[in-house]
């Protein structure tokens, strides 16, 4: 008899918690076990909305209370928790480092981590594993302080990647989406390669507006020649739009505040394993064919740059993941339930794509 009691349960007892809530019980209390997995933690979580409370007893209270339940049978408790969940911001974290190749600085090239974490018990969230990723973004753009690249790269650390991806999915829709109706949407900034400033100042004269009224600076270059110097946008468009003008009226031309990304690369890293494959976020072996070459440069890159192994440490190894050799696939290298990675939300939008992904690493404890 279930209905209306609370069950005590193995906590590595897939998604069996169903069959109490089905019949009926108050409560599921999930003893703490001596080690579990990925795949068993994401078996207690719900897409519906099930009115069962759940919870974890730590593994001292755990053994007490499943030996006191073998030798009485079911006893009497009364079982108090709270669990406030609050409402934040998150951000998404990003900067440009300038190329300075001057024929291939005007390709930009995104690399991306998230930071955030999540656990099935809210309590209890280290996010250690989960931590590689940026780490891993943090030391790279340190890198590329010390080694500038020749193309421009953006950094981006992603926030809300266990909300449905909502960090990845904001930042493409702002700043790398080519629809009209996403453009339309966009925050807009200066054309700068549009704006004659001789007109702008005709335009303001004959208006009679001034130019510190609508956030306009001008000075003097040291040819003489006068330059817009600074324009606070905002500014400038609510003045406008308080008098029926747009920033065009006076030839300030604005353009939709986008990323013309060449390429995007995720970082989806573990600790597991030494092995790293890149690949392109698709089992679709019609995307080979684009991506194949890509890989071989990646290749050809990891074998240049290959460092000996110190000590005992174990060499890093790249591995193709995208034309995989030696008659191996790309899925005997992974685990297996693998979630969609931001790389493939980037993908979907049309964005070439790449990820660098740790394999061979059953990622149990993620």
């Amino acid at each position: 008899h279930v209905e209306g009691r609370i069950v005590l349960m193995e906590f590595n007892s897939a998604h069996r918690w169903r069959t109490p809530a089905a019949l009926g019980a108050r409560a599921v209390v999930f003893l703490e076990p001596d080690e579990t997995t990925v795949a068993e933690t994401r078996r207690k979580w719900s897409a519906a909305p099930v009115d069962l409370p759940r919870f974890w007893i730590e593994m001292p209270a755990a053994a007490a209370l499943k030996e006191r339940v073998r030798k009485q049978g079911a006893v009497r408790v009364r079982l108090k928790a709270r669990m406030d969940w609050e409402r934040h911001t998150t951000w998404n974290i990003w900067g440009i480092v300038p190329g300075t190749d001057p024929d291939l600085s005007d390709e930009l090239v995104a690399v991306e981590a998230y930071y955030d974490g999540t656990s099935v018990v809210p309590g209890l969230n280290p996010s250690a594993e989960g931590a590689v990723s940026i780490a891993t973004l943090i030391e790279f753009a340190r890198s590329l302080r010390e080694h500038p690249p020749g193309r421009s790269v953006v950094v981006l650390a992603s926030g809300a990647h266990f909300v449905r991806k909502a960090g990845i999915v904001d930042f493409v829709n702002r700043h790398a989406r080519e629809s009209p109706l996403f453009k339309a949407r966009m925050a807009r900034r200066l054309d700068r390669s549009r704006i004659d400033v001789a007109e702008v100042q005709r335009q303001l004269r004959e208006r009679g507006m001034r130019a510190d009224s609508l956030g306009l600076d001008f000075v003097r270059d040291a040819a003489g020649e006068t330059q817009l110097a600074d324009v606070d946008l905002p500014q400038l468009s609510y003045e406008l739009t308080r008098i029926g003008l747009k920033t065009d009226d006076l030839g300030l031309y604005t353009e939709p505040d986008s990323l013309d990304l060449a390429l995007f690369i995720g970082l989806d890293l573990s600790s597991h394993s030494n092995r790293v494959a890149v690949w392109n976020t698709s089992y679709q072996l019609r995307f080979q064919r684009v991506f194949a070459p890509l890989a071989r440069s990646f290749m050809g890159y990891a074998d240049r740059g290959r460092q000996p192994p110190q000590g005992d440490e174990p060499r890093a190894e790249l591995v193709n993941g995208i034309s995989p050799s030696r008659g191996r696939t790309l899925e005997s290298y992974l685990s297996g339930g693998e979630a969609i990675s931001n790389g493939a939300i980037a993908r979907g939008v049309g964005i070439l794509t790449l990820e660098l992904r740790t394999v061979e690493d059953p990622r149990l404890h993620l």
